[in-house]
């Protein structure tokens, strides 16, 4: 059963996989949509790496000592 975390974390990963809603990009010029784009793929990274640490770190000590 996945934990509270990793739940959270992986509808924050399917959050930014989808695009931006129009409101938010109206008044952005082409600079701004270009940062709005990077920011979004530096965050969905961030996420993805969160993930995978709090599974690597949390489950393995929750499953017991590797032996």
């Amino acid at each position: 059963m996945p934990c509270k975390i990793c739940i959270q974390l992986e509808e924050a990963v399917a959050a930014l996989a989808e695009p931006d809603r129009p409101s938010i990009l109206l008044g952005l010029n082409v600079p701004g949509l270009r940062n709005r784009a990077r920011q979004r793929d530096e965050q969905q990274i961030k996420v993805k790496l969160d993930l995978e640490k709090h599974r690597r770190s949390f489950h393995k000590t929750a499953d017991g000592p590797a032996s």
